[in-house]
C-alpha cells in the first residue's frame, strides 16, 4: 500500500492519512487520478476500488508517470494505492521527501439522488 501522508485538501475527512484508504461518504461517480516520479529503475503502480485494478501504470528511470480512474462507488467503498511492481531498493518520491512529484487526489463528479436530499445527481 502506498500511503500519502501529506495531505494538503481532505474536505470531509475521506482520505485516512495513517491507512492510505479513501472511504466514499456517498455513493456516486468518483474520479481519481494519481501520479508519481520514479527515481531509479521501473515500478508499477495502481489505483485499486475494494481490491481490484481500476487504473494501472508504470514509469521508468527518472520519468513521471500517472493514471486516472472514473468510478462508481457505493457509500463506504474503498479506494487505495498499491504498489503492483517495485523493484528492490528502488524509489518512488514522495511529498515527504521533498517534492511534489507524487500525489493522489479525487473528487465526487455527481452523488447518486438516493443520497441527496431533494434530488440533483443521478440514478
Amino acid at each position: 500500500m502506498i500511503i500519502f501522508d501529506t495531505v494538503e485538501l481532505n474536505h470531509g475527512n475521506a482520505y485516512n492519512k495513517e491507512t492510505g484508504n479513501f472511504t466514499a461518504p456517498l455513493g456516486g461517480i468518483y474520479v481519481f487520478h494519481l501520479q508519481s516520479f520514479c527515481w531509479s529503475s521501473a515500478s508499477r503502480l495502481g489505483i485499486h476500488a475494494n481490491g481490484g485494478l481500476v487504473c494501472v501504470y508504470g514509469c521508468e528511470n527518472k520519468e513521471e508517470s500517472d493514471c486516472s480512474a472514473i468510478v462508481r462507488l457505493e457509500r463506504g467503498d474503498v479506494i487505495n494505492v498499491k504498489a503492483e511492481q517495485l523493484i528492490i531498493n528502488r524509489t518512488v518520491w514522495s511529498s515527504s521527501q521533498g517534492s511534489d512529484f507524487s500525489g493522489f487526489s479525487g473528487f465526487l463528479q455527481f452523488a447518486e439522488t438516493s443520497e441527496l436530499e431533494g434530488g440533483g445527481g443521478f440514478n
